[in-house]
């Protein structure tokens, strides 16, 4: 989920994606946004998706089918890829009230037919916590259920392929609620962002779990 600055208008903005031969065709692709000045915002501004370089990257190397787990799907950018492109079905998580309603939009606005909302936060016990948003104007909080991943995912029979996971944070906490799901599924990896920026400022943990975004099919 990208920091977010302050609440404004909602803004709906038009991607021309070039495609990525020979997997996508060219096409259209309209994003809504929260109404929160942040770097999702400022990417799609630019005609590009937010984190497009990852998700090409993502496309060429993640397998095809199955369940893709959106974790922290914050509008959706990463779950209309998923679900357009590559996945059965896609699983959104989002906690916040403000971007789940533009996440749906989105979704159904691009012809993603397979998806569910999960409106818990995924930790790895379950709980229930206080989430503040800092930086919204007005600042406010929020209480969300807590819940781990492998109990999420504990009466689906799909096949996991793809878990992409930007929490501001917590990543490590869902991943620790996800080993059963990690074991079973061996599925593609996605750390989210502050992970990427700079290897040697990610946690040792996490950097165990990189062979289960290793399998190519």
């Amino acid at each position: 989920m990208a920091n977010n600055e302050k609440i404004g208008e909602p803004e709906t903005l038009q991607i021309d994606y070039p495609g990525l031969w020979p997997m996508i065709e060219p096409c259209r692709i309209e994003m809504t946004t929260s109404g929160a000045q942040d770097t999702i915002r400022s990417a799609l501004r630019t005609g590009r998706f937010y984190e497009q370089e990852i998700l090409e990257h993502v496309t060429r190397n993640a397998p095809r089918g199955g369940v893709y787990v959106d974790v922290g799907a914050n509008i959706g950018t990463h779950a209309v890829w998923f679900g357009r492109w590559l996945a059965d079905r896609v699983v959104c998580v989002e906690p916040c009230i403000h971007t789940r309603m533009p996440l749906v939009q989105n979704l159904v606005a691009n012809r993603v037919r397979d998806f569910r909302i999960v409106t818990c936060a995924l930790g790895a016990h379950a709980a229930a916590a206080t989430r503040v948003l800092p930086g919204f104007v007005p600042e406010w909080d929020e209480l969300v259920t807590v819940i781990p991943l492998d109990d999420m995912m504990a009466n689906s029979c799909d096949r996991v392929n793809c878990i992409k996971i930007d929490t501001d944070g917590e990543d490590l906490h869902v991943l620790q609620g996800a080993a059963k799901t990690l074991t079973e599924h061996q599925p593609y990896l996605v750390p989210g962002q502050q992970h990427l920026r700079g290897r040697e400022r990610v946690p040792r943990e996490i950097r165990k779990l990189e062979p289960h975004g290793n399998r190519k099919q």
